[in-house]
């Protein structure tokens, strides 16, 4: 089974770039998202994004990981 490392919508788009989720929104802002397991220390953001997408759309998982975003990054 292929699962695409590209998900784009409604103005939305997130690219995984091991170990970085970047998530663009619709005004252009670009960022990079990074969440670790809090017992592991493992990264966990492409499995959690994959999952937030297949639940509740891209549109809304992309605005959620927008929220979680760490750093900032020049477009």
């Amino acid at each position: 089974m292929n699962l695409p490392n590209l998900w784009q919508e409604a103005g939305w788009e997130a690219d995984w770039c091991s170990p970085y989720l970047i998530i663009s929104n619709p005004a252009g802002e670009c960022a990079s998202v990074v969440i670790e397991d809090s017992a592991t220390r493992r990264n966990i953001t492409l499995k959690q994004f994959r999952d937030s997408v297949e639940t509740h759309g891209i549109t809304k998982a992309c605005g959620v990981f927008w929220k979680l975003r760490a750093n900032q990054c020049a477009r």
